[in-house]
């Protein structure tokens, strides 16, 4: 079987993880694993350990904590006189986290709206060049559709809905064996999509990742287009989970439901409209039964009257159904739909049966339904085959003038020219094999949009967004990725060379999107693809010449720089006992020890290790069968348990601390191939907690921090002798009173050295990283980078005391890099490779503010200035800038008469282009 055919094969496997091939690089594709492994996983070391569920409403419980903490340590000295922490986004900036929302002002079509389903709400006034995110990192997070409101006629008011029902990106955990990410309600703007606001109603109050509340998944919104007076409204239709609702403001909120069924809800539904008429089509509940609506019923807005239009052949059971209308013809529309070919198992099995139809509209009453499946059938006998992944990914759009042709996507992207009547029009423009070279549309795609000059169509897919300049290509190349600033990547581990200073090399595991590679800091420059399924943790050979990279289920390769500087592959593998071994947590452990003589490997409750690392690089090594394990590890760790954490000590790189799932602490003395195993489980850790990180000191092996990532327990301890005795750390993090929120979970702890007796700790959480000097007890923890991070959750961090380096690995938001600078006063120290609109201040502002800037070398600048719709207020004319930073003010006449409004100022380098804003209040 060649590899186009293997790789679609193997992708009905799983959603969750992409398949990549380079054009330079075939290497294989590692084993995957399935999604109840991920919520397994997720389940661990996220629960409450004592009731074995996640605190309802989570999202509101931790911002609720966390904006208690922030009013709380005001009242401190801020640890920022002592240390100075300047973090900044260093991409992937050419990689997309999954995004599923996208809509175009139809006022100003240089505006883009776009909405990562872990990264919030994203604005683009050059349609897509350069984004602003602009919504909380602490707020709105898994967006799922985005649109604008038909009134007022400006443009102005626009709707955004979240939650994913059928998904594996959410993280934290399901009540199903396939992933719920859940939502927090609809919200509304009314300033173009700048600011946006919870609408009173919508909130979900059921526990996070729990189906009830209506308005924890909104699968679509779709503007009222008119009332029954064929008056513009301004409202939207809401697809929820079930029920569908109408909410209008005329002006008062008005929320009144069109369909529900609260005994059987309907896992999903739909809605187009063609005049007055709205089609809604409605699925069936989640275990396979009808609810009291079922099928596809056409509503007339003026009378309020249901018609059941339902096909004949309508399938008796229903997943997810997608309707498409055709612009140049209000009579037609189409519409497919996802059944699983096993209900019972549809959390398991991602195998479908698939119904596709056309359908001719008459003005009174049901129109004409024409079976196009064949043209399915057909399509997934040969290379181009379709499949929605479970309904994971489905998407339906019809040309803008052209009813016969359109695009139907899914894992790939597919169109047809004859309204699918016609089986030998097939044509692939885009899906897998994902080849990772400009040209090519990234695979599962979740929507698409045509642009309002009819002729571009955007995507929005499980890497971004991408747009096809030409539509009617005839070939799988053409697209242009939109990614450039886009930063939602879901990050698991991230690391750095932590021996050469100043090296700017970094690799990260990234969530459905494999191993990613930088050599610079520069937020500008695409990263290279590094391999993989689910990229999982990651970590670098002291020389640079390697770099280990692992997927899911304890699978891992190195990756080496070929003499053109090319990124490849080499033939190491992990241990060959790997598939007899069942306990394997989903994310894979490893990590280079401190002297770099041994790369560690952990599966289930067993230790391998590999001497000598850098001899990954040879590709005649039998490298399966060079795996040493440490055996009395094996027996000493409950086989019910894996290893979550490993931390060295840096004096002494044979003593090894290690976590479990099941909250034990053990430390590990490895000398003369020989180890000892000593149990350092404490009775004050919570019990059967998670293990999320440790870290050691690297002055001294006994001071050890260690954190738990579930929620309700005590989150942080420390230890100055070695484990003997542990004190909780945890302090103002912990939730101290319930009616305060709830606090965070713990992902990943560090200390770092400021002077031979001090030391500073990071706690990277849920609701942002967090610091705290000297372990003084009287002290809370302050959020860092409040400004740049806010409360996005900080899954991984890696640093270099060498130079002072910090590297953040985010959920949803990428990677970001810095530097910690000790002082009693406030030190500015970016990188010299680093290009940034670092800072406008004062922001908010009753003036022009002063744009800062840094630039690693002399070079030609121009700064442009635009308002909220894109229109370019004015300019400063290039000129040569010299390397360093620089302080920049438009003195522009005129700029002092501005209105108040949301501003946008863009830098343009002769390499890269970046975009912040600011907030100008009269």
């Amino acid at each position: 079987m060649d590899m186009k055919k293997l790789l679609l094969c193997i992708i009905i496997v799983w959603n969750s993880t992409l398949v990549y091939t380079q054009v330079h690089n075939k290497h294989d594709r590692e084993q995957e694993g399935t999604p109840y492994e991920r919520y397994e996983w997720e389940v661990q070391r996220l629960q409450d350990p004592q009731t074995n569920q996640i605190p309802a409403n989570i999202y509101t419980l931790e911002k609720q904590f966390a904006q208690h903490l922030s009013k709380q340590t005001k009242s401190f000295p801020s640890l920022q006189t002592y240390s100075y922490i300047d973090v900044h986004p260093i991409g992937p900036n050419n990689v997309g986290g999954r995004t599923r929302a996208i809509a175009i002002d139809r006022t100003h079509p240089n505006i883009i709206l776009t909405g990562g389903v872990t990264g919030g709400i994203w604005r683009s006034i050059d349609t897509g060049a350069t984004w602003t995110r602009v919504s909380d990192f602490n707020d709105i997070q898994n967006v799922s559709c985005i649109v604008q409101s038909a009134s007022p006629t400006d443009g102005s008011v626009w709707y955004a809905g979240t939650g994913e029902m059928l998904s594996t990106t959410e993280r934290r955990t399901s009540t199903n064996l396939r992933t719920i990410g859940t939502g927090s309600g609809i919200y509304r703007s009314t300033d173009r999509g700048l600011t946006w606001s919870q609408i009173p109603g919508t909130e979900v109050r059921t526990q996070h990742n729990k189906l009830g509340s209506p308005f924890c998944i909104t699968w679509k919104l779709h503007p009222i287009e008119y009332n029954k007076d064929g008056i513009p409204v301004d409202g939207v239709i809401a697809c929820c989970y079930g029920g569908v609702y109408s909410i209008t403001y005329k002006p008062t909120l008005t929320i009144s439901p069109i369909v529900t069924d609260s005994t059987k809800p309907f896992i999903n539904s739909d809605v187009v409209s063609l005049g007055k008429y709205y089609f809604i089509a409605i699925s069936s509940a989640d275990d396979g039964t009808k609810p009291s609506v079922f099928g596809v019923w056409k509503f007339d807005i003026t009378t309020n009257q249901f018609t059941n239009i339902t096909p004949v052949n309508y399938p008796a059971q229903v997943r997810r159904i997608r309707l498409a209308i055709a612009p140049s013809d209000g009579k037609i529309m189409y519409m497919y739909t996802d059944t699983p070919t096993n209900w019972n198992l549809r959390y398991q099995d991602f195998g479908s049966s698939y119904k596709l139809w056309r359908y001719d509209d008459k003005t009174e009453g049901a129109g004409i339904w024409t079976d196009r499946t064949r043209w399915i059938t057909t399509m997934n006998k040969n290379d181009d085959s379709f499949r929605s992944l479970a309904a994971y990914a489905m998407c339906l759009v019809v040309h803008p003038t052209n009813s016969s042709t359109v695009y139907l996507g899914g894992t790939n992207l597919c169109r047809t020219t004859s309204g699918f009547s016609d089986t030998n029009d097939i044509m692939k423009i885009g899906g897998y094999p994902y080849i990772v070279a400009p040209g090519r549309l990234h695979p599962d795609i979740h929507n698409l949009l045509f642009a309002p000059n009819n002729k571009q169509l955007y995507a929005t897919c499980d890497g971004g967004v991408f747009v096809l300049d030409n539509p009617m290509i005839n070939t799988e190349e053409g697209w242009r990725d939109r990614n450039t600033g886009l930063i939602t990547t879901q990050v698991y581990g991230a690391s750095l060379n932590r021996f050469i200073p100043n090296d700017n090399a970094v690799i990260v595991g990234l969530q459905d999107n494999s191993n990613f590679v930088t050599k610079t800091s520069n937020v500008s420059d695409g990263w290279e693809f590094g391999g993989g399924g689910d990229g999982c943790t990651t970590d670098i050979f002291k020389t640079g010449s390697v770099l280990f990279a692992s997927s899911q289920q304890g699978y891992i390769h190195a990756l080496k720089r070929d003499q053109l500087g090319e990124l490849q592959y080499t033939n190491f593998s992990p241990p060959n006992q790997i598939n007899s071994i069942s306990n394997r947590a989903f994310v894979t452990l490893q990590k280079l020890s401190p002297d770099f003589t041994y790369l560690y490997l952990a599966l289930g409750n067993k230790l391998f290790r590999y001497k000598n690392p850098e001899n990954a690089l040879d590709d005649v090594l039998e490298h399966s069968l060079l795996w040493e394990e440490l055996k009395s590890i094996g027996t000493t760790v409950p086989t019910s348990q894996q290893l979550t954490a490993i931390a060295f000590s840096t004096s002494n790189p044979e003593l090894i601390y290690l976590g479990t799932s099941g909250g034990k602490l053990y430390l590990v003395l490895s000398t003369n191939n020989q180890s000892t195993v000593e149990e350092l489980t404490s009775q004050t850790f919570p019990p059967n907690a998670f293990v999320s990180s440790i870290n050691v000191d690297p002055r001294n092996e006994n001071h050890v921090i260690v954190s738990f990532s579930n929620y309700n327990v005590e989150s942080v301890f420390i230890s100055s002798d070695g484990g003997e005795l542990w004190e909780p750390f945890g302090l103002n993090l912990e939730e101290q009173n319930k009616t305060l929120g709830w606090g965070p979970s713990v992902r990943c702890v560090k200390i770092i050295p400021v002077n031979q007796n001090e030391s500073l700790y990071l706690a990277g959480t849920s609701i942002g990283l967090f610091s705290h000097l000297t372990a003084d007890t009287s002290k809370p923890w302050v959020l860092e980078s409040a400004n740049v991070l806010g409360n996005i959750t900080i899954e991984s961090m890696d640093y270099r005391t060498s130079d002072n380096r910090l590297i953040l690995g985010t959920h949803g938001a990428g990677v970001y890099s810095g530097t910690i600078t000790f002082s009693q006063t406030s030190v500015e120290n970016i990188p010299s490779d680093y290009y940034s609109l670092c800072a406008i201040t004062p922001n908010p502002t009753t003036t022009i503010p002063t744009i800062q800037c840094s630039l690693p070398t002399q070079q030609s600048v121009s700064f442009h200035l635009y308002n909220s719709i894109g229109e370019l207020v004015t300019s400063l004319p290039e000129q040569s800038y010299t390397s360093g930073k620089h302080s920049i003010t438009f003195n522009t006449s005129g700029i002092v008469s501005l209105p108040s409004d949301v501003y946008y100022v863009k830098m343009i380098t002769p390499s890269f282009t970046t975009t912040t804003s600011f907030i100008l209040v009269k």
